[in-house]
């Protein structure tokens, strides 16, 4: 295997071209274990401190949902026993943290239940810090979350403090095109913990999440987030994936369409080999030779959702002397329902060479277990093409 590549990717070439991987041999199940490395997340969490987030907030499923999503665990016994809808019937139930909420039947049903006040939290507020590269996507809600107590607020705001100069990204609750951040997206919503960032320059940067309990603004912020940007390596290999479907009114739920971005090493012979193939259950495999810094990292992934999923190859091999390219692929896993029922989704697939954009590919989708070979990714010294397949396999391959 070749050595660590260095220097800037100067040249970048597309070129089309007809097939599949390696003419996409039956997929194979290679019996090598797999890899046991805690995998990057989207909360911008590290090899050295990531872990499971599901402590904190649901995912953005909930968002869906409306203010009746509480954010602790429902305590059975301090739930108001299911009562039949009559209109103009209100029921109460106690609150976690003391006095009650209530909701109203109306002429639609059941109303959303009011809210409960939280008690404002008390002394200095929680630091997180957490270290990132410029341009790669941060969840402020996870990192806060990730280890802290679940607990709901009827407002949030999060409010940038400090950064660095030249900076004008700010904080917001989706992006129009993740691939492009600097296009901006919706402004953080404030009945939700959750907000997306990106750091456009790299730097210090401090953000302050301040909450209302129901009673008014909180004195102090609830938590305070430091977040380092370091500057991306300059040969950084980014591939990502977004989608769309017109006729899914709820994409955040788990009844909408689940597809998953797959990276073929160019050792891999056919699709879902293991390690040569980093999806969402192969997501840190080590690839070599330079330890960690060539080896993919599944930064996000969703399990619901438009998306976006995103591998990301800090020093990729030089690919001639391996005999092939790094192979893009996105597989249908689910879609919620009938086939025909939720229409087609327009998937998006984006290389990127550090934060330039290499080349950006679409296709819609609309079958189970469809594969999309989108194609391969030659590396060399100062010279980088994308080999467009461009081809969907039979939904019984992979």
């Amino acid at each position: 295997m070749a050595g660590r590549r260095g220097g800037w990717w100067g040249l970048v070439v597309l070129v089309a071209a007809v097939g599949c991987v390696k003419d996409a041999p039956e997929p194979t199940i290679a019996p090598e274990p797999m890899v046991d490395r805690p995998t990057r997340r989207l909360d911008g969490g590290r090899a050295a401190d990531a872990g499971p987030s599901d402590v904190g907030p649901p995912d953005q499923g909930a968002r869906d949902a409306g203010p009746d999503v509480g954010w602790w665990r429902e305590d059975a016994a301090a739930a108001t026993p299911d009562a039949g809808c009559t209109e103009g019937a209100r029921v109460e139930r106690d609150c976690p943290e003391g006095g009650t909420q209530g909701r109203l039947c109306g002429p639609a049903g059941w109303a959303p239940w009011t809210p409960c006040e939280a008690a404002c939290p008390e002394g200095e507020p929680r630091v997180v810090e957490s270290q990132v590269d410029a341009g790669e996507l941060v969840d402020l809600g996870g990192v806060v979350f990730r280890d802290f107590e679940s607990r709901r607020w009827v407002r949030y705001a999060w409010v940038v403090v400090e950064r660095p100069d030249g900076s004008t990204a700010g904080v917001v609750e989706s992006y129009f095109d993740v691939g492009d951040p600097s296009g901006g997206g919706p402004p953080d919503d404030p009945s939700t913990p959750g907000a997306l960032f990106v750091a456009d320059v790299p730097g210090h940067y401090t953000f302050e999440l301040h909450v209302d309990g129901g009673a008014g603004r909180c004195a102090a912020p609830l938590a305070r987030v430091a977040l380092t940007a370091l500057a991306p390596p300059l040969s950084r290999l980014r591939v990502t994936l977004v989608w769309f479907t017109e006729g899914d009114r709820s994409p955040f739920d788990a009844e909408g369409v689940n597809l998953d971005l797959h990276l073929l090493h160019p050792f891999g012979t056919g699709w879902l080999q293991i390690p040569w193939d980093c999806h969402t259950q192969n997501p840190s495999p080590a690839w070599g030779p330079d330890g960690p810094a060539g080896d993919p990292w599944l930064v996000a992934d969703v399990l619901a959702g438009p998306g976006p999923e995103e591998i990301v190859v800090d020093t990729p091999e030089e690919t001639a002397p391996l005999g092939g390219g790094y192979c893009v692929g996105v597989h249908v896993f689910s879609r919620g329902g009938p086939d025909g029922e939720l229409g087609v989704t327009l998937a998006t697939v984006r290389v990127f060479d550090g934060n330039t954009t290499i080349v950006t590919v679409a296709r819609e989708l609309d079958t189970v277990d469809q594969f999309w070979d989108v194609g391969c990714i030659d590396v060399a010294p100062g010279a980088v093409e994308v080999n467009l397949h461009d081809r969907v396999l039979a939904p019984d391959r992979p």
